[in-house]
């Protein structure tokens, strides 16, 4: 039902899409770098977007402690 995948998983992937689908056509409104409108931005927003992306980065971000694959060349 779900192509295979877990709900939760599917769910994030679904909203990933949608934020990035959103992100694309804000920026295509106004061609403005991310970068320049969040150095831009009030102290409170700019580090409140900071926190968000280390927040979503130990969130999302995969820890396990496998095998790096190019050891063995």
């Amino acid at each position: 039902m779900f192509l295979g995948f877990e709900p939760s998983k599917l769910l994030l992937g679904t909203a990933a899409v949608i934020a990035l689908l959103v992100v694309e056509r804000v920026r295509g409104a106004r061609p403005i770098s991310l970068r320049v409108r969040i150095a831009g931005a009030r102290a409170p927003l700019r580090w409140a977007a900071y926190a968000c992306a280390v927040l979503t980065i130990m969130t999302l971000g995969v820890f396990d402690s496998a095998k790096f694959i190019y050891f063995q060349f």
